[in-house]
């Protein structure tokens, strides 16, 4: 069975409306029972369908995000290409997975910012890392396939990592220096391996490494660099790394 997805103009027009704090629309995607146009809705034959998927709310424990990104990443297989589509991640995020979504991100008229507030959690406004890492979709299955290890016994390690600190969604897998898988996965390996290194003020440390790996090498050189010698200059850091509290 194909998967549904958005069409591209609806959800340019949709995004649009938002953006603009149309009320007939924001309160149209407030209603649980919205329906949706079949002209706003294709068959996209090249996604599986994820209607039999079922996401663990938040009540299911403090993993519960972790979990639900091995269990999407798991059952969709598809290239980064594919799974770089804003269609995809708004339509799962809106309809096929409303339920959960309205556990983890309850939408009311009284929210906060709400215009923005959609876009930066229900919608994907672009293919672009740092907006497929907003959609609370989209990123269960990115987070997974950058941190995905393809030799560590326990494959998904790494991944558990991130969802213990949303932070490296922010300041380590959608930079520059995120691009290289190299970097990504020695500073995630670095805080896996040095529990006590970063037992307190772990988001300060985090940012002080990717501020002084930086200035020491510059982030452009980090291709051609191997895991253990960006693992090295990390912990070359120790002292500073030590002492970091902001």
């Amino acid at each position: 069975m194909p998967q549904n997805i958005f069409t591209s103009s609806f959800l340019a027009r949709t995004t649009n409306l938002v953006r603009k704090g149309n009320t007939k629309i924001i309160g149209a995607l407030i209603d649980a029972d919205s329906k949706y146009e079949a002209s706003d809705i294709i068959q996209a034959a090249e996604y599986p369908d994820c209607s039999t998927i079922k996401l663990n709310f938040k009540d299911a424990g403090k993993d519960f995000q972790f979990k639900n990104a091995i269990l999407l990443y798991e059952s969709l297989p598809m290239t980064p290409y594919l799974a770089s589509d804003p269609r995809l991640w708004t339509y799962l995020a809106l309809v096929t997975f409303r339920d959960y979504m309205k556990s983890l991100r309850p939408l009311a008229p009284e929210t906060r910012n709400l215009s923005q507030y959609i876009l930066t959690h229900y919608f994907c406004v672009s293919s672009s890392v740092k907006d497929l890492l907003l959609n609370d979709i989209s990123l269960l299955w990115w987070v997974t396939h950058l941190t995905v290890s393809d030799t560590s016994e326990d494959k998904y390690r790494l991944t558990q990592e991130v969802f213990s600190m949303l932070d490296y969604t922010r300041h380590l897998l959608p930079g520059t220096q995120g691009r290289s898988k190299q970097l990504r996965h020695a500073v995630l390996e670095v805080v896996v391996e040095n529990k006590e290194l970063f037992k307190t003020h772990k988001e300060a440390k985090i940012r002080l490494i990717m501020r002084r790996l930086n200035t020491q090498a510059g982030f452009q050189l980090f291709p051609v660099f191997s895991k253990d010698d960006i693992k090295g200059a990390i912990m070359q850091l120790r002292p500073d790394i030590e002492i970091c509290t902001t």
